[in-house]
């Protein structure tokens, strides 16, 4: 990730502080990787922890609950891929509406307050 963001023109860290400053996020941040291309992506978890798992919020097309282990979620990608990670559904949704509020705050062709 960290390369990837140097790709985008800034480093990690300074996509993370900017996320910060303009969301008010402060764990699990979704990273704007290279916002002029709509690139954002997001932390399952800490990304200090091994588990923690980057995806990118434009290839997924839903989240769905695991039947039957409630700390389990079925991502689907949109390329018709599923991936079953340790995360619970809420924590989910809850990453992809930070990271979609993210992405409003990084468009600078939206008005903001």
């Amino acid at each position: 990730m960290k390369e990837a963001c140097l790709e985008g023109g800034a480093d990690f860290d300074g996509r993370r502080a900017a996320v910060t400053h303009k969301t008010g996020i402060t764990t699990k941040a979704p990273i704007p990787v290279i916002p002029q291309d709509q690139v954002y992506a997001f932390p399952t978890h800490s990304p200090k922890l091994h588990e923690c798992h980057w995806l990118f919020y434009h290839h997924i097309q839903a989240n769905k609950r695991h039947p039957e282990i409630p700390t389990h979620t079925y991502i689907m990608f949109k390329d018709e891929k599923e991936m079953l990670l340790q995360v619970s559904y809420h924590t989910m949704e809850r990453q992809m509406q930070r990271t979609s509020y993210c992405i409003t705050r990084f468009t600078p062709y939206l008005t903001h307050n």
